[in-house]
Formats: C-alpha cells, sequence, structure tokens
C-alpha cells in the first residue's frame, strides 16, 4: 500500500529541489514563512514526496541588499516493489538543512552584483553527522538592467556550485528577464525558464521549466552489487526535467497559498559510491505527474501591499 505523509517541518528556499521552494511571485515578499509538500507518485515503482518549512528576510544596507534565513526539508521514499530492500531501507528518510545569506550590491543604475552563500546539510542522518555531508552551496552573479525600474527588464549572468542538477558540481547560470505589461512578465535562461501571469490582486499564475533535484548522503556500509563489496560512504541522486503550472492566492495581506501540478520528463534515481561515483543501484524512475501545494505567510504585510500591482 502507498503511503501518503504530511509532516509540516521546518523547509528549502534558495538553492535547490524537488522541494516547492517557490519562485517569481513569491519574491514580492522581503519577510516570509513558507510551507510545502510535494509527491511524485509515478516514478516507476517507488513514490517520492518532500514537505517542509523556510524563513526568510531581506533588508536594504548601505548600497544594495542583504537577506538571511534557514530552511529544513523532509523526503521520504516508499515502494510495494522495493519494500524490503537494502537500498530503499538505508534511503527511505533523508534531510536537508541550509543557512541562506545573500548580498546584492547596487554598483550604479544599471549594474549590480549578487553573492550567496547557503551551506547545505544533506543526510539520511543514520550515523552521527560527518563532514562530508556539507555542501558548501554558493552562486555568483552579475545583474544588467535594461529597462525602467517601473517595468523591469534585465539580464543576469552567473557561477554557481550546488545540488541544483544532482550532486554537487559547478554550472553556470543565464537568465534574461522581461516585464510586458502590468499583468504578464517571463524569464528566458538556464537553470530555469518561466512565464508569470497576474490574474488579479489575489490571483497569479506562473509555468515554468526547470531541472529537479535530490542529493543526500548515507553514511553506513551498503553492499555494491557491481563490485561484489561494502562501501561505506554512498549517496542517493535523483534528477529530472519538470514542467509545472502554479496557481497562487492571496488570502489576506499575510495569508497566500499555492496549487501546482507538473510533470517530469528524463529523470534518474540512483545511488552511487561517494569515492568512485561508481552507481551501486538505479532504481529506473519513468516519466510521470507530481503535485505540490503550500502555504505563504508575509511577516511584514505592509510592505506586500505596496508591492501589490
Amino acid at each position: 500500500m502507498k503511503k501518503i505523509i504530511f509532516h509540516i517541518i521546518v523547509v528549502n528556499a534558495m538553492v535547490n529541489a524537488v522541494a516547492g521552494q517557490d519562485l517569481g511571485t513569491e519574491k514580492e515578499t522581503k519577510t516570509s514563512l513558507n510551507l510545502f509538500y510535494d509527491l511524485y507518485p509515478t516514478l516507476n515503482s517507488v513514490d517520492l514526496d518532500t514537505k517542509g518549512l523556510a524563513f526568510s528576510t531581506t533588508f536594504a544596507v548601505p548600497k544594495g541588499e542583504l537577506g538571511v534565513g534557514a530552511a529544513y526539508t523532509y523526503g521520504m521514499l516508499n515502494s510495494d516493489t522495493y519494500a524490503w530492500s537494502q537500498e530503499l531501507m538505508a534511503f527511505g528518510d533523508f534531510h536537508q538543512i541550509n543557512l541562506m545569506m545573500n548580498y546584492n550590491y547596487n554598483i550604479n543604475a544599471q549594474w549590480s552584483l549578487g553573492v550567496e552563500f547557503s551551506p547545505l546539510i544533506a543526510s539520511t542522518l543514520a550515523t552521527s553527522l560527518r563532514s562530508n555531508a556539507i555542501v558548501l552551496e554558493s552562486k555568483f552573479e552579475v545583474k544588467r538592467l535594461l529597462g525602467q525600474q517601473t517595468k523591469p527588464s534585465y539580464v543576469t549572468v552567473g557561477l554557481a556550485y550546488g545540488t541544483e542538477l544532482g550532486a554537487p558540481r559547478i554550472y553556470p547560470t543565464l537568465s534574461y528577464f522581461n516585464t510586458v505589461n502590468e499583468k504578464l512578465s517571463y524569464k528566458l535562461g538556464f537553470p530555469e525558464t518561466a512565464l508569470y501571469y497576474r490574474l488579479n490582486n489575489q490571483s497569479k499564475f506562473d509555468f515554468t521549466l526547470a531541472p529537479q533535484s535530490i542529493y543526500t548522503l548515507h553514511n553506513q556500509p551498503l553492499y555494491d552489487n557491481n563490485l561484489a563489496a561494502e562501501v561505506t560512504d554512498s549517496y542517493l541522486e535523483f534528477t529530472a526535467l519538470q514542467s509545472s503550472l502554479r496557481y497562487h492566492f492571496d488570502f489576506n495581506n499575510n495569508w497566500s497559498s499555492f496549487f501546482k501540478v507538473g510533470y517530469t520528463t528524463s529523470p534518474t534515481m540512483k545511488i552511487k559510491a561517494l569515492d568512485t561515483d561508481n552507481t551501486m543501484y538505479n532504481f529506473k524512475a519513468d516519466n510521470g505527474f507530481m503535485v505540490g501545494f503550500g502555504l505563504n505567510f508575509n511577516i511584514n504585510n505592509k510592505q506586500n501591499d505596496a508591492n501589490k500591482k
């Protein structure tokens, strides 16, 4: 029997995610508390769900803006087919803990620099925490404003290190954002492309195309069938390309919610040896649908009122 369990626990907000941290429509809020739940029920014989809670805030500093936050995400794998397998039992549940810091520096009216540092703990916590479960996620971007402040248009180019594409790696970032009118805007780039539409003061939609990923470490021996030996440190890597449609509704100045449906393509879910990167086990995930929903609490509702179009 498949299990669907909802835990309200602490999230993941800035860098990575199969989790439901959310896109441009949430970035109007200066201080927020977010809860989310994502369910992938059709990954071949494995069900994957993630849930969590995140807090983030930004405030003005000389020549720029400073942001800080914290997040916790809990993930769980279920399967009738692999129910008692060593691999599923090892990675049946896993955790991600983020500390998030970013600084945007305005060089002049057109140019700005963005630096983000988000140390991540990704582990099954099967043993006491070890240093190899810590990923020093970071990002550096240059932004060039192309249009007026009242109708934003800009280009960003940067370099990042983290788990956006699976196991920790360096990857480039590139985006072009344009405001068409007061209702419609879009972003083209890598790793994310998105279209945003505001129906009215309470309702918004967005459509996104972006990679989804999970990376988590297991610090206990696990048998490698390919080598006929035990491996002390292994990791689970899930990657997919997801297209999703999300509906966001503001209940009032403080509370809002969203509901999301998506479809994942080119998914992979593998267990690999940390030292050699050798594939120890392949769950052979299939294309499939996912659903997600969440709640957002805007702590400084006066700021949110000022930002409403």
